[in-house]
């Protein structure tokens, strides 16, 4: 029996690299450990936390209208546990354990399900895409904790589906398709990398293409969006009687396409750069291009070639058919992994066909450690330690300004706009982002500082100044803008 089980493990792709594996994972926690050894929460996590503290749950119906019925229920279930800053750290945890089993997953599938012969390719892809933007917004924003088990949910449907020799049965597909629609109704844009694994066992090989299972994923891709749809918009319907606004059906597709090369493409191109450097979006343009060069080269590679082009834009298709113009990186994680992943094969190439060749790994290595530092630095930055002095000012300020005995009301005042004195770094509603203007972000503030200093003024759901929402009676005002001009930027 026992060597029976040696055998198997000996046959095993895990065990055969887990020494690759044990790489992978030493790279992915000294990467991501400023978010799992820092105490901080950031933007919605301040509004779970405020529903811990006085035990509300004002998000479940907000998650309903967006089409995230799991990940509604999954938001409910933790809830209750996050009642402290501290909490938030086991959110990120788990986040950062599934992008690992992403890199492995990645690391397996590239050898099993291609024929790519580049072990630098093989190895080094995971780790790279792991670094990506779209990637530190998922694992440093605990409210996206679920995301990154959702991407490996979409690789493994694809698994699921297709066998290592391309063949699939009606039962496989029933079973990938399940796993697909709950992706999806975990978080639509991460569903929708389904099309990179598409893309992956389609261009990247000298293989001939097998047509049947693209088409075959494309009826399972747009079976899971009928689905994703009717969670977003029929059940609201009926469980509300309305919709979110923002999943209107876009009123200018020419303007959606303009939306797509000057925001989405441009970002992406960009890739572990926030902003735009015009210089490094020229030269990664030029990479991409060489990688598109190469799979042209591959058998079929013409037809590769437009399946690869076709991947970039079905990848972000539904944000193309709705009003909402958002680029935000964890929106665009789908075309991110499918356009560095070609840009990564193009680099690769130049590597493997010239006399760089005799200095790859040195080579590769030095740039995922530039590349490693530069993003650590966004996600320093723009995650932790934006957030970590904003937190400290609005504690000092309600400390200075709130007696420990008073419980009145309390009322943030907005109303006088200043710069974000507290990040150089800001991009979206992610890094760098601003919570100080932000009411659901406020009361869980105030609830958090409330408990920390035990304070006894009174925690209402929304506790901005304003004509509808006045400070009257027993009520104390708390200017932002002071807090803000008191920051210095860094």
């Amino acid at each position: 029996m026992i060597n029976k089980a040696k055998n198997i493990l000996g046959k095993s792709l895990i065990y055969k690299n887990y020494q690759i594996y044990l790489i992978y994972t030493a790279f992915i926690f000294i990467f991501y450990a400023p978010i799992l050894l820092q105490k901080y929460v950031f933007f919605d996590d301040y509004a779970t936390m405020g529903n811990s503290i006085t035990q509300t749950n004002d998000f479940f119906e907000w998650d309903i209208y967006s089409g995230r019925f799991i990940y509604a229920f999954l938001r409910v279930f933790v809830q209750p546990y996050l009642s402290s800053i501290a909490s938030f750290t086991w959110l990120r945890f788990f986040s950062v354990i599934w992008t690992l089993f992403f890199c492995i997953f990645l690391h397996i599938f590239l050898i099993k399900r291609t024929q790519i012969t580049s072990k630098f390719f093989i190895f080094f892809t995971p780790l790279f895409l792991a670094i990506l933007p779209s990637f530190i917004v998922l694992n440093a924003w605990a409210t996206c904790f679920p995301y990154t088990f959702a991407l490996v949910l979409t690789g493994i449907a694809y698994t699921t589906t297709f066998n290592t020799d391309q063949t699939t049965s009606w039962y496989k597909i029933s079973i990938g398709l399940i796993l697909l629609i709950g992706s999806f109704l975990i978080y639509q844009p991460v569903g929708m990398a389904f099309i990179f694994f598409v893309f992956l066992s389609s261009c990247l090989d000298n293989r001939k293409i097998n047509y049947s299972n693209i088409i075959i994923s494309i009826i399972m891709l747009g079976m899971a969006m009928v689905a994703s749809f009717v969670a977003a918009k029929i059940i609201p319907q009926i469980l509300y009687g309305k919709t979110l606004s923002r999943t209107e059906i876009a009123n200018s597709f020419i303007n959606k396409l303009y939306w797509f090369f000057n925001e989405v493409l441009k970002n992406t191109i960009s890739n572990y750069h926030l902003t735009s450097n015009m210089p490094y979006i020229i030269l990664s343009s030029l990479i991409f291009l060489i990688g598109l060069f190469f799979i042209t080269k591959q058998q079929n590679g013409k037809i590769k070639l437009l399946i690869s082009s076709a991947s970039i834009f079905i990848v972000v298709f539904p944000n193309l058919i709705i009003k909402e113009n958002w680029a935000a990186s964890r929106v665009c994680i789908g075309i991110a992994l499918i356009i560095t992943t070609i840009l990564f094969y193009g680099l690769i190439n130049i590597i493997e066909k010239t006399r760089l060749y005799k200095f790859g790994n040195i080579l590769i290595i030095s740039i995922l450690i530039i590349f490693s530092l530069h993003t650590q630095n966004y996600m320093y930055k723009g995650f932790i330690l934006s957030e970590q002095l904003q937190y400290q000012a609005i504690t000092q300020e309600i400390s200075s300004q709130i007696p420990k005995n008073y419980a009145g009301l309390v009322r943030f005042d907005t109303s006088t706009l200043y710069q974000n004195n507290f990040s150089t770094i800001r991009r979206y509603d992610e890094f760098g982002h601003y919570e100080l203007i932000e009411e659901w972000s406020l009361r869980g503030m105030a609830a958090s500082i409330k408990k920390e200093k035990k304070l006894n003024y009174q925690i209402e759901w929304n506790m901005v100044l304003s004509k509808n929402n006045p400070c009257v009676g027993q009520c104390i005002i708390i200017n932002t803008s002071n807090i803000t001009q008191n920051a210095s930027p860094y």
